[in-house]
Parts: structure tokens; C-alpha cells; sequence
């Protein structure tokens, strides 16, 4: 399954392609670490995307390595100041960079302009 993201401000719109089944597996986790509203919004059959905040993103994806480190690592890093905390906050970074950034979708309105006549200025009379 591919991940992009888009920044679109206080908002971020994550894309996810790839199988039907790794798309919902994928939000259901998201959804369940509390990252978003539980809306998917398919665009075709291998395309979905959902809305969340830097900041849901940032704890979810710190949720998701800490849980994977704290079993491997968990030992070594006792007792040291900041502990696992701040290797994880490095890596969170470091995967979110790497989620490749892509204009999937478009939030801009598109409105239709009509023309109604013509504009023109007639020149004044200056004799008076």
C-alpha cells in the first residue's frame, strides 16, 4: 500500500492506494488510535483519503513505534533521562518526512463567470 500526504494548512489529507482491504485495515488502525472522524472518502477502487491534523498524525504515529520499540527496547532505555520518549519522537519525525507530500486533492471552488453586455465610458462633453 502507497501513503501520500497533503498539507493543507491547520489540515492534513492523507492518501492512502493500494488494495481495498490494506486501505480499510490501515484507517480502521488510524481510527482507533483516535487519529480521525472515521470518514474514508474513496475516489476509485484503489484510492481512499482521510482528513486528520499534524498533530493527531504526529501522536498517532508515535502510538503506533512506540508500541513496536517499547517490546524490542524497552530494558535498555530505563532510568536513561527522556528513556524511549525521545528516540521515538525522532523517529515520528523522521516517518513522517518520508510520507511522500502529493496534490491528490483539490480544494479550490470552481465557480462559472458570465458576461452580461459590454462595459464602456462615453467621453463627456467639455464645451459647458
Amino acid at each position: 500500500m502507497k501513503l501520500m500526504k497533503q498539507n493543507l494548512g491547520a489540515h492534513w489529507v492523507i492518501g492512502l492506494e493500494g488494495k481495498k482491504t490494506d486501505i480499510r485495515q490501515y484507517h480502521n488502525r488510524i481510527y482507533n488510535w483516535g487519529g480521525t472522524n472515521g470518514e474514508l472518502q474513496w475516489m476509485s477502487n484503489k484510492f481512499a483519503y482521510f482528513w486528520i491534523t499534524f498533530e493527531k498524525l504526529e501522536r498517532v504515529m508515535f502510538k503506533y513505534i512506540m508500541s513496536g520499540m517499547s517490546t524490542k527496547l524497552g530494558n535498555k532505555f530505563k532510568g536513561a533521562k527522556g528513556g524511549l520518549k525521545k528516540v521515538v519522537m525522532n523517529r515520528v519525525k523522521n516517518a513522517i518526512d518520508k510520507i511522500p507530500s502529493e496534490s491528490f486533492l483539490k480544494t479550490t471552488q470552481v465557480q462559472d463567470f458570465y458576461s452580461i453586455g459590454t462595459i464602456s465610458a462615453e467621453k463627456l462633453d467639455t464645451d459647458s
